[in-house]
């Protein structure tokens, strides 16, 4: 069971009464605490959270969806989730058409940029050959 804080704790720390300890998952109390905080100082500086759940999908001409990107936008970022091609329809460009076409849609819309973390297993060819990205303003 993790205690978390209150004002009176936190405001009361010293550089001595603090340790450090790795959890599986936080309260729904505290995320729900921190994303506010994130929220009110995003607001400070003119940023408005805005988060939403989004998917792009490639279908083929029979109306089968053969990939997708996941992604959400929160403050002033795209972050992806996943991308997904269906193994017999990869090498066809269908992965970057993905993202230009997710970067088309935000270019010019206030959005700083796209996040997109992999491992190095996963389709190292496709992001070491070109998949690159910038500033979208």
């Amino acid at each position: 069971m993790l205690n978390y804080w209150t004002e009176s704790s936190v405001y009361s720390m010293s550089k001595q009464n603090y340790h450090i300890t790795k959890v599986d998952q936080l309260p729904d109390e505290v995320v729900k605490f921190i994303e506010l905080g994130h929220v009110q100082d995003e607001a400070k500086s003119g940023i408005i959270c805005d988060y939403k759940k989004f998917a792009l999908v490639v279908e083929n001409n029979e109306g089968v969806i053969v990939g997708a990107l996941q992604a959400y936008t929160a403050f002033s970022e795209v972050y992806v989730d996943d991308i997904w091609i269906f193994p017999g329809a990869r090498k066809n460009g269908l992965g970057r058409k993905l993202l230009q076409d997710l970067e088309n849609h935000f270019k010019g819309k206030g959005y700083n940029n796209i996040n997109l973390v992999t491992s190095h297993f996963q389709a190292p060819d496709f992001y070491r050959n070109g998949i690159m990205y910038k500033t979208l303003r």
